[in-house]
């Protein structure tokens, strides 16, 4: 008669939102996709007449969802993926994952010596020593050092806040709050380096703010309790449903992942971290870059009753990005007692960078007094770069790049399907042009796809040009220069925009695209095979008229997504924190 959200009930939050299934991400785990799969599979049934149905599924849940699923119009079999017939050799990691007891006790026991480790060495060196001033201060939570760039030098800066802190910091303190993600021998390594970036920019680490003792709060045997109660009592009594199929195998190993994954034990220790800091350090406003992710929820509960919360909305998403939109009632209802530790914990305020984001956020249920739109803080750089930039001549033979020849940079995504099935309609559409491109390729960081691009691409080109590019490379300069930008949905998509460059967006349909751009796809090129993919490069090549009926939709799309490029967006924010009584006044 209970709910997974009773399960996870505790006296000072509830430990549901701190598991990676809260986030209804296609990016977090497989249950997402796999009700995506579901979906595909009863639309495909549905449009026609079948005597019988053949499956192949390497997911054996999912394909036992299928064979049992109530409402198909014709019966199913099962037909085993040759490659899983195989025997498989033992594998360690193969075996730990199969294990919930095994891998939940595997990642208690890295969370806890991590952050012994890296406890011991902040104080043992001396590093990140911080005094709590008079004055209150404006608190930006971050990650350190993989969400900053140059983390070492002297001009380190947050990436996803840019120069905003610089422009609060006229009004009144600035720190950054951050926890630490390199390991305990990078950080004896770098401690100096590390030192004086955070003594000039007051950064206080969250492991030097909680000791030992919160360690041990990971060894609780509650939680451990929580997860043999669903092990062997509660797993075979869940029930859940999706489009007539039983789904409740597939969510509760989402839940099984979710509860022994790292995530989970971060966000114990973030939740008492920053709980420490704001009871020693005065606090105006705590800033953080949303995405309703797991670890956020613990910043939330850590700073509740100490400090306002200031959600800042910092990249562009569309109506894929699943952890962005609310069924109707639900963020009225945690609205209605934001006290109560059952309910997710949300914002004193949200600003957005378009109008767009603020228009979801409405229709979700935030009350429109906590809304406001700042613009593109996260792109100071871009829009600086656009008042700045070369004529595209003389950055085409700085780059030493052709000057008369079409030009088209290649940019893949963090989702690996998406990116090989891009690099593969690309290496197809080459084939029907009537002249070979150049073609500079830029990979995700976080995802190199050098090597893929040299199998799958490069061979078609037939010897004409092509590029790879570093990670450091001059990106903007590359776009402003390219006649299209390719790429996989995400923001780039509205750098291209800025800059005045054609967008061809490619949009995989087997995987729920989470950085789709439909909501802006009057203003681009949208493609989803090698055939559509080819017409567009044609199209591109030609200078067809399509072209500036796109050109037309681009304003209404940057306000929608950017609101405002002129004027200073970090301006903007800081007189949305005046009105709001979070900063003092400006000189």
């Amino acid at each position: 008669a209970g709910t997974l959200l009773d399960l996870f009930a505790a006296p000072r939050a509830n430990l549901w939102w701190f598991l990676e299934i809260s986030e209804k991400s296609p990016l977090r785990g497989p249950l997402v996709n796999q009700l995506y799969f579901l979906a595909l599979i009863r639309a495909v049934v549905s449009h026609g007449s079948y005597a019988e149905v053949w499956l192949s599924l390497a997911d054996g849940r999912l394909a036992r969802a299928v064979r049992d699923g109530a409402s198909l119009p014709a019966p199913v079999r099962l037909i085993q993926p040759a490659a899983a017939r195989r025997l498989r050799s033992f594998s360690a990691r193969a075996w730990l994952e199969d294990s919930v007891l095994l891998r939940y006790l595997v990642r208690l026991s890295r969370a806890f010596a991590l952050h012994l480790l890296s406890w011991a060495i902040l104080h043992l060196t001396g590093t990140g020593k911080w005094r709590p001033g008079a004055q209150a201060s404006i608190v930006f939570f971050s990650f350190y050092p993989v969400w900053w760039n140059s983390p070492y030098g002297a001009h380190a800066r947050e990436r996803f806040f840019e120069l905003l802190p610089a422009e609060l910091s006229r009004r009144g303190p600035v720190h950054y709050a951050v926890w630490l993600t390199l390991s305990p021998f990078e950080l004896w390594r770098r401690r100096r380096d590390i030192n004086e970036v955070w003594q000039r920019l007051n950064v206080v680490p969250l492991q030097r703010t909680i000791g030992p003792r919160d360690s041990l709060s990971l060894l609780s045997p509650t939680h451990l309790a929580r997860l043999l109660r669903l092990r062997f009592f509660l797993a075979r009594r869940l029930r859940a449903t999706f489009e007539g199929f039983d789904i409740a195998p597939l969510v509760v190993k989402e839940v099984y992942r979710s509860m022994t994954s790292s995530e989970f034990f971060l966000d114990l220790l973030l939740m008492r971290g920053m709980g420490a800091l704001t009871a020693r350090l005065p606090t105006r406003a705590l800033v953080y870059r949303v995405e309703f992710q797991p670890f956020e929820k613990a910043v939330l509960y850590g700073v509740r009753g100490r400090s306002r919360a200031v959600a800042f909305q910092h990249s562009t998403f569309g109506r894929n990005y699943l952890s962005h939109f609310f069924p109707p009632g639900e963020i009225a209802h945690y609205r209605s007692n934001g006290s109560d530790p059952s309910h997710m914990p949300l914002p004193d305020t949200l600003l957005t960078t378009g109008t767009y984001a603020r228009d979801v956020m409405a229709r979700n249920g935030f009350a429109s007094e906590s809304l406001d739109v700042c613009g593109p803080v996260r792109y100071a750089r871009l829009l600086r770069y656009l008042r700045e930039r070369e004529d595209r001549a003389a950055i085409r033979e700085k780059l030493g790049l052709p000057a008369s020849k079409k030009v088209f940079l290649v940019m893949t995504s963090v989702v690996s399907g998406e990116s090989r099935g891009l690099l593969a309609a690309l290496a197809l559409a080459l084939e029907g042009l009537d002249e070979r491109p150049c073609i500079v390729f830029k990979g995700h960081p976080a995802l190199p796809m050098d090597r893929e691009f040299q199998r799958l691409v490069v061979p078609r080109l037939a010897g004409g040009d092509y590029r790879v590019l570093p990670v450091d490379a001059p990106l903007y300069d590359y776009m402003s220069v390219s006649d299209a930008v390719i790429l996989a949905g995400s923001t780039v998509c509205l750098e291209a925009i800025v800059l005045g460059v054609v967008p061809i967006v490619f949009e995989s349909k087997s995987v729920l695209d989470a950085k789709s751009m439909t909501e802006i796809k009057a203003a681009a090129l949208m493609v989803s095979n090698q055939g559509e993919l080819g017409e567009a490069m044609r199209g591109v090549a030609r200078g067809d008229e399509r072209l500036n009926e796109l050109r037309r939709c681009w304003p209404q799309a940057l306000e929608a997504m950017f609101y405002r490029l002129d004027g200073d967006p970090n301006e903007r924010f800081a007189a949305i924190l005046e009105r709001r009584g979070i900063l003092a006044p400006g000189a």
